[in-house]
């Protein structure tokens, strides 16, 4: 006999596949709540209180109506398929050395148009200045961050000076 029974409880737990005549006995045992559900196979489900149903398909030999899955038509046909194109990615340039430089480091190879109040100071100076923003910003983890806040504040003394 084949296995292709199954059983739906009100809880929503599927049991099985089990043979009709294991099916069978859990009602007629009333091991089934009438909220309870059977099924054959792919067929439709059958509620335990829906006795007409269960005498016919059940305990009777009529077999139940069958509810296939079918796969639907295509809605594109071949002649209508485009393939997919994928774009080709652009090349990325690698920055220049310089490019790459903070702004101390650019005036540490030569001065430039906004260095100039810093290079006209002694560098024992802006080493100290540079201790003092290391101290005050070293909260800041993201060390290009901190390294402007503290090109930033070396600017902002020097113009003061």
């Amino acid at each position: 006999m084949e296995k292709n029974w199954l059983i739906r409880t009100r809880e929503n737990q599927i049991t099985g596949p089990l043979q009709k005549n294991e099916v069978i006995k859990l009602v007629t045992d009333g091991f089934l709540a009438e909220d309870d559900e059977v099924c054959a196979g792919n067929g439709l489900w059958i509620f335990i209180r829906e006795k007409e149903l269960l005498d016919l398909y059940l305990f009777g030999e009529m077999e139940p109506p069958f509810n296939p899955v079918s796969e639907a038509p295509s809605v594109v046909t071949p002649e209508q398929y485009t393939p997919l194109v994928v774009k080709k990615k652009k090349k990325i340039k690698k920055p220049k050395d310089e490019d790459l430089l903070s702004p101390l480091q650019k005036e540490a190879n030569g001065p430039s148009e906004n260095s100039k109040l810093i290079i006209n100071l002694p560098s024992a100076e802006i080493l100290k200045m540079r201790k003092e923003a290391d101290e005050i910003f070293a909260y800041i983890l993201d060390e290009n961050l901190r390294e402007t806040y503290i090109e930033t504040y070396i600017r902002n003394r020097t113009k003061s000076s």
